[in-house]
């Protein structure tokens, strides 16, 4: 189970994050048809490639912890592909979470989801 982020990347090594998404079979969501994949191929050029991160964790193990954190990096990067959540975050709980490093570039190293639509560096 994880969290997946889909990412444009250009010639120049440029990254433009696409979509995020989440899923209890990461790899077989992402290896199989997505419904998403023909936005993600209209959106580069001939020249560009589709990269994926893939972020996982005990902690996101549950269908609503994984739901949560998905929505929280949604309404927080607000993705282009993505339709729903980047408006608003609709969970009323908080959840700590630490991905040590696993996240691309170090951006969470720990955060918490707040459903007051505060997404919080620890």
């Amino acid at each position: 189970p994880g969290i997946y982020l889909v990412y444009r990347v250009s010639h120049n090594g440029e990254r433009i994050l696409l979509y995020i998404g989440e899923s209890s079979d990461v790899s077989d969501r992402l290896n199989n048809f997505h419904e998403k994949r023909a936005e993600w191929e209209k959106s580069k050029s001939a020249d560009d490639q589709l990269e994926y991160k893939i972020l996982t964790n005990d902690l996101i193990g549950s269908n609503h912890i994984r739901c949560s954190v998905e929505n929280a990096f949604i309404f927080y990067h607000k993705p282009p592909v993505n339709v729903e959540g980047k408006d608003s975050f609709n969970y009323n709980d908080c959840i700590d979470i630490c991905f040590d490093g696993i996240v691309p570039s170090g951006i969470y190293p720990q955060f918490r989801v707040c459903g007051d639509n505060k997404f919080n560096k620890l």
